[in-house]
């Protein structure tokens, strides 16, 4: 909520003038403040200057939200041909952005372990029933059921974790658990809920995912996460979580299932059949295909349940 993130930074920054909503249509934050106001965390504590660009609190808060960095340079010439100044990266000042969305990040932690438990458990069902769309009654992974796989010592990776609640309970069951998410937030989320987890949580983006994961799962969990992506990007989407599964690994895939002439115009987006077949397509063999209403949400779904194997 962006709510949250106003109390947060009003707090972390001590001042009430700030204003943070979140604009739906363009899945962005509108971020404001008063510009004249005197506040020493926001343009002192907070800010850092390079030759090329000032950043301040509220410019590195935007990027912590987004997980990204701001490009901080130096000058280091002149183009006499092009007339115009040549920077290049100036790493101490990098180190030095990237230290302080540490820090926001890190206090952003404190702050949501400040808040009461009623707080913290409303928070979790609003980022799952919003993120994940769907989630059993008690959020404890109970509904990942692998009948014929003994989930002792697997590699397991669990794509989109969000707040780590399937991670958890396959590590309970003894898999070997790698979970990412693309956004930190949610990884400082999954680490400060789980503090003793056995689980490698990382935060990562699943279109650079490090080299080494590749075909390197013996069990791949892929939950909602496609459908929340546009269909532009769907098919590199399915090729990078396909990579995964190693030689004789399996893919346990669940989304919401559509017929092609069915409209898909808001989010999820539900997928069909002809786009799950590039899991088939990239060397995936579909073992297991399950087609049903789910009528334990608020909203009755036609889902999909699929298991693959290389």
């Amino acid at each position: 909520s962006p709510k949250i993130y106003e109390r947060f930074a009003s707090q972390l920054f001590n001042s009430d003038s700030i204003t943070i909503d979140y604009l739906e249509n363009t899945d962005n934050y509108l971020m404001s403040y008063k510009q004249n106001e005197r506040n020493e965390n926001i343009n002192t504590l907070y800010a850092v200057a390079a030759d090329n660009a000032k950043v301040n609190g509220m410019d590195l808060l935007e990027h912590a939200l987004y997980n990204t960095t701001p490009k901080m340079e130096k000058l280091v010439g002149f183009d006499s041909v092009r007339n115009r100044n040549i920077y290049a990266t100036d790493k101490d000042k990098t180190i030095l952005v990237n230290n302080k969305i540490d820090d926001i990040r890190n206090k952003f932690l404190v702050f949501l372990n400040e808040q009461n438990q009623e707080f913290k458990d409303q928070l979790a069902n609003t980022y799952n029933r919003k993120f994940n769309c769907y989630v059993k009654p008690k959020y404890e992974g109970g509904h990942l059921t692998f009948p014929q796989l003994n989930l002792q010592n697997l590699r397991v990776l669990v794509v989109g974790c969000g707040l780590g609640d399937d991670a958890e309970y396959l590590a309970k069951l003894g898999a070997k658990v790698t979970a990412f998410d693309l956004s930190q937030t949610a990884i400082y989320w999954c680490q400060h809920r789980f503090p003793t987890s056995q689980v490698n949580y990382q935060a990562v983006d699943l279109f650079t995912a490090p080299a080494e994961w590749k075909f390197g799962f013996d069990l791949v969990i892929e939950i909602y996460t496609i459908q929340a992506l546009p269909a532009n990007i769907r098919p590199q989407a399915i090729d990078c979580i396909g990579n995964f599964v190693a030689s004789n690994g399996k893919l346990f895939v669940v989304c919401r299932g559509r017929d092609p002439e069915d409209a898909c115009d808001h989010l999820p987006f539900p997928l069909t059949k002809a786009e799950l077949n590039r899991f088939t397509d990239s060397g995936l063999k579909q073992v297991s295909f399950e087609d049903s209403i789910d009528t334990l949400d608020t909203i009755p779904a036609r889902r999909f349940r699929i298991v693959y194997e290389r």
